[in-house]
């Protein structure tokens, strides 16, 4: 049986690359990935206790990025890319103070989108990383 540590805490999965399952390990501070084959596999993310919650797969992204997986780190504060080839992470911080990410998703053009909880934001990513920004009537936000 396959184990991981007790601080793992896993919150959300996705499909990857070549049948991989990866998940996001909330209090662990990890992404998480089991192979076809099963073999585990853990990432750790670059920004301590950053809080990593959701997690998609990129399908038809800018040259180099198809197939990376992208999380949002809620008190990091950014969203990220792991390149599951090398396990190489690449955050992408937010200008808004006080950010907490949550959601994120592709659309059909390859844009990445991502939802904060607070403030009550969705930014949409191009696949050249300029970002369009939505502000939500929302007095309230989730936590």
């Amino acid at each position: 049986m396959h184990r991981l540590a007790a601080d793992s805490q896993p919150i959300y999965l996705a499909r990857g690359p070549r049948c991989a399952m990866f998940f996001t390990e909330l209090t662990g501070n990890r992404i998480g990935r089991i192979d076809a084959d099963g073999r585990l596999r853990e990432y750790d993310i670059p920004t301590p206790d950053s809080r990593p919650i959701a997690v998609a797969v990129a399908v038809a992204v800018a040259a180099g990025r198809r197939g990376h997986m992208w999380f949002t780190e809620e008190a990091g504060a950014a969203y990220a890319e792991l390149d599951p080839d090398n396990g190489r992470i690449t955050e992408h911080r937010t200008d808004v103070p006080g950010a907490k990410l949550a959601g994120l998703a592709f659309d059909c053009f390859g844009n990445l989108w991502v939802q904060y909880n607070q403030p009550g934001l969705i930014d949409r990513v191009r696949p050249d990383l300029t970002t369009s920004r939505y502000t939500l009537p929302t007095t309230a936000p989730a936590s």
